[in-house]
């Protein structure tokens, strides 16, 4: 059970850390820096077009979240 509580709780983390991470990238004053630009530069699209994230497979929406937050749950877990 406990592995089970670390596993969403490192699920959580990574899922907020990746919350933050694009609110920076949507932020004025830090949407100028050139690493925010190159994580979040890609997340761009769905300012231009809002709907067109429906027309993806829920793997392609998703994929950085959840690789983030299997490596974020992976040392959460061993470490």
């Amino acid at each position: 059970m406990e592995l089970i509580g670390q596993i969403v709780i490192g699920w959580l983390l990574a899922d907020l850390w990746s919350g933050i991470f694009h609110a920076i990238g949507d932020s004025q004053t830090f949407g100028n820096s050139r690493l925010v630009k190159a994580i979040a530069g890609k997340n761009e699209s769905h300012h231009d077009n809002p709907l067109g994230i429906v027309n993806q497979t829920v793997w392609a929406r998703n994929m950085t979240s959840w690789v983030g937050t299997v490596i974020v749950g992976i040392i959460w877990v061993w470490f």
